[in-house]
């Protein structure tokens, strides 16, 4: 593995402790300039995951709060009269930066959320006829709480085929969660931490996985899960595919591969497609059936 991802993980498995699997695959799915939705429990961590993210990666993070009176126009922003020009100007909204926590996404109405799918797609926002560009690295790091709980609302298939990669934060066994309970609370000094990813090496490393190979067997391998997910009633779109595909070319470039190994397709294949699989029922349901299936087909 680089140095440079190595020492990212390092890094920041000293303050998510017992994280560094949802470590991993959230820094791919950023590297791979996807999005990313965590669902678990209040005070799993899904927060401070995001903080120490985008510390490390050395990125501005916006956050908004998801609140059932949340509207479109509190993410987008919109026209602010300006009373020396005698004019309207476009004010813009948090959304408006590159990396973006949607905290609680799924406790806003399905109207206020809608206001992220233009966005999550094209890297744009169209308003009052008028486009304006989002970073180019720009990425939405989501959470959501679990669909049972009083106050949620769940999100659309269209918003959740939107997200590349899909966690859920476990809780810790009994010995990891006595070191937390005697933790400081780490968010001031994640704020001291020193980028271990520049932009630079981002995009290089963006670069390179665009050039690894992918062989026509395992193509065949990915279109194999993609069906039986969806002979057992999955609504899994071709989009999903691609996502793993840009993942997995991602993860041979963090193991300085120049090829996709099937290793790769079943690392990520359930982060990958099970909030997609799941739905409403909820991402872990989802996950389990990809995992199900995964283990059924027979590895090329």
């Amino acid at each position: 593995m680089l140095n440079e991802i190595e020492n990212f993980l390092n890094c920041a498995d000293q303050y998510l402790i017992g994280r560094r699997t949802e470590i991993h695959l959230s820094l791919l799915g950023i590297l791979s300039r996807g999005h990313i939705l965590i669902e678990d429990q209040p005070g799993m961590g899904k927060t401070v995951l995001a903080n120490l993210l985008a510390q490390l990666l050395d990125r501005p993070l916006n956050r908004i709060q998801f609140t059932n009176d949340l509207l479109p126009a509190d993410i987008l922003g919109g026209p602010v009269w300006i009373k020396d020009q005698s004019n309207f100007v476009f004010e813009p909204g948090p959304i408006f930066g590159e990396m973006l926590l949607a905290d609680e996404l799924n406790r806003a109405s399905p109207k206020t959320q809608s206001a992220l799918l233009q966005a999550m797609e094209e890297r744009q926002v169209s308003i009052d006829n008028k486009d304006h560009p989002l970073p180019e690295h720009f990425c939405v790091l989501a959470t959501q709480n679990p669909y049972e709980q009083v106050g949620t609302h769940a999100l659309p298939e269209s918003q959740l085929d939107r997200f590349s990669v899909g966690l859920t934060l476990e809780l810790p066994g009994r010995n990891l969660e006595k070191k937390i309970l005697i933790m400081d609370d780490p968010r001031d000094k994640i704020k001291q931490l020193k980028a271990c990813i520049s932009k630079e090496l981002a995009d290089e490393l963006f670069k390179r996985s665009r050039e690894i190979v992918v062989s026509e067997q395992l193509l065949e391998y990915v279109l194999d899960l993609l069906q039986g997910l969806r002979k057992n009633g999955a609504h899994i779109s071709p989009r999903a595919g691609q996502d793993l595909i840009v993942l997995a070319k991602m993860q041979a470039v963090f193991n300085q591969r120049n090829h996709v190994a099937p290793d790769d397709i079943q690392f990520l294949a359930s982060s990958v497609l099970g909030h997609r699989v799941g739905g409403g029922r909820g991402m872990k349901v989802g996950q389990f059936e990809v995992t199900r299936l995964i283990n059924e087909l027979p590895i090329p």
